[in-house]
């Protein structure tokens, strides 16, 4: 440290060994802390005398004189004019108004004075936060000035106008599936042990497409999970490839200097983020010069460039499809999807033309139309049989999918069926055995939202359109579920492929060529054996009546176990109490009306027995008038032939109406018998999706009880975060501490009273792997300063690195007590006694502390602003200069 010293001094106050003026002391004390191997000798420079080191003693005059020197203030060259003596140079360079000091963003690093800091922090420094005048944002300066576009000029005036009004492209949102974190062996093993032999349990292969779906997202959800993206469409039409590379160069610049903060680093940042800007600025001017130069030859293109600026509200392209039929363009969206679906429905068709009459059975085998061909050449001698799928060909075939297709309807991937190809190829020619051999297919592999696409030729045309969908890569087999066919059994035409499994149902299904037991037979009904659909029809109505009571019986047992399975979780019964509720309801409602139904059925079938009666009444009547008829020469009393033609005609009309009636009674029990048939439908339906509910609320009570767990070991890891981040706040690693000390009065009340004598201030550390230190205070004194002082001490830490540090303990600690109006710190220091126990290495937590009992004397308190807003500061510093 270099001073301005205003008078001559003694020579004997010079140091000989480092030509400076300070004690003799210090080089003593280095050289004893060397710890030579043999016995510390000293020799006099002045003349050369030998001295033992119990003969070298600290010279108290020498101190008191250096003390004594009047020097000027280290920033006499900023302009400070404090004068005084060496004792008390650093009670004022603490205070110093004039001292350069740091600005306060670390990216910035200029020294400023004191007294300049405010205004360099409000108008000069390139990090300072200001508010942007256009967005009323709070945003960096350098990147506000970066960023800003200076008055447009006459010829600047397109770019402005384009700038402000055309509308980006907005953004999409996708989803995909994230294999950040994938595990390939973890997912095999998923795989293996997935239960998928369940789906056997299941004879509709819908039902067995849709648990395979399951368990498969199920394995993807928890090894690649998916996320949402949002994604841009080109919007930059200047861009250029020396732009792209300065901002290539830019951004590893900026990551540079995230990873290490220093000068070379900034500056090597600031060129390349003003590179940038260069030839963001030069790609701009040169792509609207350009287009200014394309617009002055070509009206065209002008008034399609500035089409959107006269007074459209928008000005987005529209790809709307305008379509040529019978003569007259039609434009409506309406109709012309109609019109595709027209010529969508047909396309096939239309495709194939006449080959393929003149086909073989053998260039059928392998078609996908099979079913369809089979029906075709049901009399012909040849039959074609489709073999089912072996494990090996489902192996080849995932082997050989392409991981560039995209993504289907059912999000599995075909990256991920790839990856488990070995795994996956056992569970799949199950199901799709299952479907080869009931000649049907799920209906969600079918299904998508498709789209026209135009291919060549005129655009207005329908015929130069094809229709494209995204289909799962499992499911893209060539079968539309909507196409009418006939069935093969009972061949009624006009069957929906997709419905031909429910047609062909052995139970509840109408083809008159299958035989099958009772519907009612899964419920308790005893008839067991198979029968004809007759049979089965005359069976359901002779035990309509038990058949209903079996039905009530089944509802009223699932009633029973789902309020014993409710009973046994409270949890599943909060969550999905409406949705039970809503199938209450419907159950309830379904009862009511069977209940209603068998009542119509008695009053019929009584009105029936009845009309049955009546007839054979009147049958029985009608044979006697035929043979009083016949008798009639025999007899005298014969009836005249006009009055017994009328007696026979009323007679035949009233067993004609009754004949209408009871053809109607017997519609009516046919109705009967179909809607009671189709309730059980329904109650089937019911049960199905109440198993469902009972398997998802299983699920989700499996799921709850994890994300339960990793909730708790989350507020775990949050709680010791907040306590790590709350001790960060107040850690220093300068060997400084500024402690802030609130509620002095209470905090003084309760030392009065002995409730809280004293507690600890944060702790603070010499460097990053230095001491750890802290302080102590008792605000109504302690030892000798109790009842009159405020008592401050000095407490060593045991710390992380103390293996590596030096003990014990010697660097000198000063304690400030700071005048809020900066008039008059209370300042103490002291150095540690190297022989206490306060500063040997910490074998506890903390050392006994050690200071200064009588600090500060509370009457001096009210003297200057120590405390204000009952509020008091606290400054401890440790000499840090010789570690």
């Amino acid at each position: 440290m270099n001073l301005d010293i205003f008078k001559a001094l003694d020579g004997r106050l010079k140091c000989f060994v480092r030509g400076s003026w300070s004690f003799l002391h210090t080089v003593i004390v280095e050289t004893k802390e060397r710890k030579p191997v043999l016995p510390l000798v000293l020799v006099c420079l002045v003349d050369k005398q030998q001295l033992q080191e119990n003969e070298v003693f600290a010279d108290n005059f020498m101190r008191r004189e250096v003390a004594s020197i009047v020097v000027s203030c280290i920033s006499t060259s900023e302009g400070c004019p404090w004068k005084g003596e060496v004792r008390h140079l650093e009670a004022h360079t603490v205070g110093c108004d004039f001292q350069k000091v740091k600005c306060v963003h670390p990216e910035c690093g200029i020294l400023v004075k004191k007294t300049s800091l405010p205004h360099h922090l409000k108008k000069e420094c390139e990090f300072r936060v200001v508010t942007c005048e256009l967005c009323h944002s709070q945003v960096v300066f350098c990147k506000l000035k970066a960023t800003s576009v200076s008055c447009l000029s006459d010829h600047d005036l397109v770019y402005g106008v384009l700038k402000q009004k055309i509308n980006h492209n907005k953004p999409k949102v996708i989803t995909f599936r994230s294999y950040k974190n994938f595990d390939p062996e973890h997912y095999k093993q998923l795989l293996s042990s997935a239960p998928w032999h369940v789906d056997q349990l299941f004879d509709d292969v819908n039902d067995q497409a849709y648990l395979w779906n399951v368990l498969m997202n199920n394995i993807l959800d928890e090894v690649a999970p998916a996320k949402k993206m949002r994604v841009r469409g080109k919007d930059v039409p200047y861009m250029t490839n020396q732009w792209k590379s300065a901002i290539r160069a830019k951004r590893k610049a900026n990551d540079k200097y995230l990873r290490k903060k220093t000068p070379e680093n900034w500056e090597f940042r600031r060129k390349a983020r003003n590179e940038a800007t260069k030839q963001r600025r030069i790609a701009i001017k040169q792509y609207w010069d350009k287009k200014s130069n394309d617009l002055k030859n070509n009206p065209k293109a002008f008034f399609k460039t500035f089409k959107p600026f006269l007074g459209s509200k928008s000005c987005t392209e529209r790809n709307d499809i305008h379509l040529k039929i019978n003569g007259s363009m039609i434009t409506d969206q309406q109709q012309v999807a109609e019109e595709f679906v027209e010529h969508f429905a047909t396309l096939a068709d239309g495709i194939s033309g006449t080959a393929i009459e003149r086909k073989s059975i053998e260039d059928f085998r392998d078609h996908p139309c099979v079913q369809r061909i089979q029906y075709e050449n049901r009399n012909s001698t040849q039959t074609i049989e489709i073999e089912p799928a072996t494990q090996g060909q489902v192996l080849a075939a995932l082997d050989s999918l392409n991981i560039n297709k995209a993504t289907g309807t059912d999000g599995i991937p075909p990256k991920a069926l790839k990856m488990g190809a070995k795994e996956l190829s056992a569970p799949l020619t199950t199901p799709f055995n299952s479907c080869i051999n009931k000649n049907a297919w799920p209906s969600e592999w079918k299904c998508g939202h498709w789209a026209p696409v135009y291919k060549k030729d005129d655009r207005n045309a329908k015929e130069n359109y094809r229709p494209i969908t995204l289909l799962p890569c499992l499911h893209k087999e060539n079968e539309c579920p909507a196409y009418s066919i006939i069935c093969d059994k009972c061949e009624k035409a006009r069957i929906p492929r997709g419905k031909m499994a429910d047609h062909q149902n052995p139970i509840l299904g109408d083809c008159e060529k299958i035989e099958g037991p009772c519907p009612f037979s899964q419920i308790g009904c005893s008839k067991k054996e198979v029968l004809s659909q007759k049979e089965k029809k005359e069976h359901l109505s002779e035990e309509n009546i038990h058949h209903n009571v079996l039905l009530l019986q089944f509802a009223v047992r699932v009633s029973k176990e789902m309020e014993s399975v409710l009973r046994s979780d409270p949890r599943l019964l909060s969550s999905r109490q409406q949705m039970f509720m809503n199938y209450d309801n419907v159950i309830q409602d379904l009862f009511n009306q069977m209940q209603i139904r068998s009542e119509t059925e008695r009053h019929l079938q009584e009105m029936l027995r009845q009309h049955s009666e009546r007839i054979t009444a009147i049958e029985r009547k009608l044979v006697l008038v035929n043979t009083s008829g016949g008798s009639s020469g025999a007899s005298s009393q014969r009836l005249p032939d006009d009055e017994g033609g009328s007696v026979s005609a009323d007679i035949e009309r009233r067993v004609t109406d009754l004949g209408n009636k009871t053809a109607d009674h017997e519609v009516l029990i046919v109705e009967n018998n179909r809607i009671a048939m189709e309730s059980s439908r329904e109650a089937a339906n019911l049960r199905r999706q109440l198993d469902n509910v009972q398997e998802n609320s299983r699920r989700s009570e499996q799921r709850m009880e994890s994300i339960e767990h990793a909730l708790a070991l989350r507020n775990v890891t949050l709680a010791d975060l907040e306590e790590y981040v709350k001790k960060q706040e107040f850690l220093s690693y300068d060997g400084q501490l500024t402690w802030k000390i609130t509620e002095y009065a209470r905090k003084r009340s309760e030392a009065v009273n002995g409730q809280k004598v004293s507690f600890y201030s944060p702790s603070f550390y010499t460097s990053r792997y230095g001491y750890k230190m802290c302080a102590r205070i008792y605000l109504n004194g302690d030892g000798m300063g109790r009842g009159t002082h405020i008592s401050l001490f000095f407490v060593v830490m045991r710390g992380e690195y103390d293996a590596i540090l030096r003990w014990p303990f010697r660097q000198k600690v000063t304690f400030m007590l700071l005048d809020q109006d900066n008039v008059e710190h209370v300042i103490d220091a002291f150095r540690p006694d190297p022989n206490s126990s306060s500063f040997q290495r910490p074998r506890r937590e903390t050392n006994i502390a050690s200071g200064c009992p009588t600090f500060c004397s509370i009457e001096e308190l009210n003297n200057h602003a120590y405390v204000r807003d009952d509020t008091m500061f606290f400054k401890i510093i440790v000499d840090t200069s010789d570690l």
